[in-house]
């Protein structure tokens, strides 16, 4: 079976891992995860909650998934470190805001809602 797009894929695999891991790091019980393939590309539809106290960190995650310039060149370059160790979590998620090529973030009081997108 010929694979298409598998870079895609590969990315928005790591952006399921990565989101995952920072919300239940931000206390949330449960997190839903949607993945929807587009003619574009491959949108994810996740709704989570989290802990107040953690709100701060998650407006901290936002922002690295909607960083103001989207650099392809330096996508790329952070995609190929991807299998390398980097220095932090911060790191892993300014790599999933540089990858992801729209991000949406809101944030209720105890909730959060995003959609991300990559396209093909």
């Amino acid at each position: 079976m010929k694979q298409r797009h598998p870079q895609a894929r590969q990315k928005m695999s790591r952006v399921i891992d990565e989101i995952g891991a920072a919300l239940f790091a931000c206390g949330a019980t449960e997190v839903s995860l949607r993945l929807k393939k587009e003619p574009e590309g491959l949108r994810l539809l996740v709704q989570g909650d989290y802990l107040p106290v953690n709100r701060p960190k998650l407006e901290r995650l936002g922002k690295l998934l909607q960083p103001e310039i989207r650099d392809p060149a330096l996508a790329e370059t952070f995609w190929e470190l991807a299998g390398a160790d980097l220095a932090d979590d911060t790191s892993e998620l300014a790599l999933v805001g540089q990858i992801l090529d729209d991000a949406r973030v809101v944030l209720g009081e105890q909730s959060v809602e995003m959609e991300l997108f990559v396209a093909r």
